[in-house]
């Protein structure tokens, strides 16, 4: 089961760092969740959804370079946690209901 999101961690950060650090905190050492998120982030950002910056300075223009450049990113903190919430709150949700219907 994928982790809760812990944005307690990231309250004095600007950025979050890079996506495989963004990962590390939102996943918590578990792969398969890890996989999902990384494909989520992604979109997110090739979307616009979720914003960057690059640790080289350059401006990708095109969504396919975020893909590609993801080594090169730096994750906005703010924009990741109005994306992310939600996203765990939907979860949570989902797996009460799960829980729910088991257990009656």
């Amino acid at each position: 089961m994928c982790k809760e999101l812990n944005p307690i961690r990231w309250d004095s950060l600007h950025l979050l760092n890079t996506v495989e650090v963004t990962l590390d905190i939102w996943s918590a050492g578990d792969n398969m969740c890890r996989t999902a998120r990384y494909s989520a982030l992604m979109n997110a950002l090739m979307r616009g959804d979720v914003k960057y910056t690059t640790i080289s300075g350059i401006i990708l223009e095109n969504a396919c370079l975020v893909w590609r450049c993801s080594d090169d990113l730096l994750i906005e903190r703010e924009s990741f946690l109005t994306w992310a919430i939600p996203i765990e709150e939907s979860h949570r949700v989902k797996l009460q209901k799960i829980q729910e219907h088991t257990h009656a």
